[in-house]
C-alpha cells in the first residue's frame, strides 16, 4: 500500500476488496494480497470517506471540496459529475448507498440554524443494452456527430426536436423510456428525478418553507429569479451572522463574507421590482441592520 496514513477504510460486500481514503485519493486493494486493483481515484482536495455500493459495483467518495462522487468499482472511472453539499462548514462528512443502491445519502454538519444537513440523490440504473435512440440523443444535444471517417458533422437542431416528439411517446414501463420522458418534460411540471413524486416547483416551495441558509440557496439554484427566496436568504444569512456573534470559531473574515452575501441578496430582491410586502420588509430590515453594525 502507499505511504499515506489511512484515514478511512471499508470492505466490499463480498469481503474481497478494501477501499481506503487518504490524502487526495481513494484506493481499492485486494484484501488477500494487499495489492492495488485500481489506479488511484484522484480528487481535488482531501478525501473524507469512501463506501461500496451494496452490490459492490460502485464506490461513492466524499471530498473536502463538498463534492460527492460516484465511481465504477471495476474500472475506476468516475460515472457522475460531483454532487455538491451546500453546507458552509466542512469538518467531515460521509455518504452511502441505500439498500437497493438506487439512492445516495450524505450527511454533514451545518450551521446553528441547520445543525445537520442531509442530502439525498437518486442513482438511476437500467439493465440491458442502451436503445438505439440514445446515441441519436447524445449527438443531437452535442449538435455534432462523427461520420465513418471520424470527421465531425453538424447535427441540425430540427433533428433533436423530432427525436423529442418520438421519445415522449415511449411507454414509461421501461427505465429508458421513463428517463427519456422525464428528460424532455418542461418545468415547472417536471419531477425532480424520473422516480420522484415532487415537481421542481413543489420542491422549491418546500425548501423555501424550511428557511435555512442551505435550503434557500438550493431553492435559488433551482429558481434563480425567485425574489421571495432571495429576501428570505438575506434574512437567514443575517440571522446566522447574529447567532455567531462573538464566537471564536467564526473569524472576522468569514463574518464579513456572510454580511456581503446577505447585502447582495437583499439588494437583488429589491431590484426585482416586486411589491411583495414580505420582500420589502425583510430586505429593509437586513440592510438597515447591516448598516448599523458596520
Amino acid at each position: 500500500m502507499d505511504d499515506y496514513l489511512k484515514m478511512f477504510a471499508r470492505f466490499s460486500p463480498d469481503g474481497k476488496r478494501i477501499a481506503t481514503a487518504s490524502g487526495y485519493t481513494a484506493r481499492v486493494w485486494d484484501a488477500e494480497t494487499g495489492r492495488a486493483v485500481l489506479e488511484p481515484l484522484k480528487h481535488p482536495s482531501w478525501v473524507e470517506h469512501v463506501e461500496f455500493s451494496r452490490d459492490g459495483s460502485k464506490l461513492v467518495t466524499t471530498c473536502a471540496d463538498r463534492g460527492v462522487r460516484v465511481w465504477d468499482a471495476a474500472t475506476g472511472l468516475q460515472i457522475s459529475e460531483p454532487m455538491q453539499i451546500r453546507s458552509k462548514l466542512i469538518f467531515s462528512f460521509s455518504a452511502q448507498f441505500s439498500p437497493d443502491d438506487r439512492w445516495i445519502v450524505a450527511t454533514t454538519p451545518g450551521s446553528r440554524a441547520s445543525p445537520l444537513v442531509w442530502t439525498v440523490w437518486e442513482m438511476p440504473s437500467a439493465s440491458g443494452p442502451l436503445p438505439g435512440w440514445f446515441l441519436e440523443l447524445a449527438e443531437g444535444l452535442a449538435g455534432e456527430r462523427r461520420d465513418e471517417t471520424g470527421m465531425p458533422r453538424l447535427v441540425p437542431w430540427e433533428k433533436l426536436l423530432k427525436l423529442r416528439q418520438q421519445l415522449t411517446t415511449i411507454p414509461e414501463s421501461s427505465e429508458h423510456g421513463r428517463w427519456a420522458r422525464w428528460f424532455f418534460d418542461d418545468q415547472p411540471t417536471r419531477k425532480l428525478t424520473p422516480h420522484a413524486s415532487l415537481t421542481f416547483s413543489e420542491y422549491v416551495q418546500q425548501r423555501m418553507q424550511q428557511g435555512t441558509v442551505d435550503a434557500l440557496q438550493e431553492a435559488l439554484s433551482l429558481s434563480p429569479t425567485n425574489a421571495v427566496a432571495m429576501a428570505r436568504l438575506a434574512q437567514a444569512l443575517w440571522q446566522e451572522l447574529e447567532d455567531t456573534r462573538g464566537r471564536a470559531m467564526w473569524p472576522q473574515q468569514d463574518r464579513m463574507g456572510i454580511a456581503r452575501e446577505a447585502r447582495f441578496w437583499a439588494r437583488r430582491a429589491l431590484q426585482s421590482g416586486s411589491r411583495n410586502p414580505e420582500i420589502q420588509s425583510a430586505c429593509s430590515m437586513v440592510l438597515r441592520n447591516l448598516s448599523a453594525s458596520e
